[in-house]
């Protein structure tokens, strides 16, 4: 059961405050990732589609109908996926030494 207040805040408009406060809402240089498991984050999601940018990503062992662009199974999977990501872009970085 999922128990939301009655305020017009959510958590796309939680991600796009934070690109906006840290002043990120306007680069090209910026990658959102989202990670999420619940209908809560739906409004994440719908946001990173909205922006054209970035990866929204549902954690999920059984397939559901959601606004995310990629599935991962589980937390071991998220493990997976960010040490992965960190690695690349390590190597990226150092590539461009």
């Amino acid at each position: 059961m999922e128990i939301r207040p009655n305020v017009n805040w959510d958590k796309g408009r939680a991600l796009m405050y934070l690109l906006d406060t840290l002043g990120f809402e306007s680069f090209n240089d910026v990658l959102p990732i989202y990670l999420g498991d619940d209908k809560t984050d739906e409004d994440a999601f719908k946001v990173i589609r909205h922006i054209g940018r970035g990866f929204s990503i549902i954690v999920s062992s059984i397939v559901k109908e959601t606004k995310a662009s990629y599935s991962l199974r589980d937390p071991a999977d998220v493990m997976t996926f960010l040490t992965c990501s960190a690695k690349w872009k390590k190597n990226m970085l150092q590539k461009t030494k």
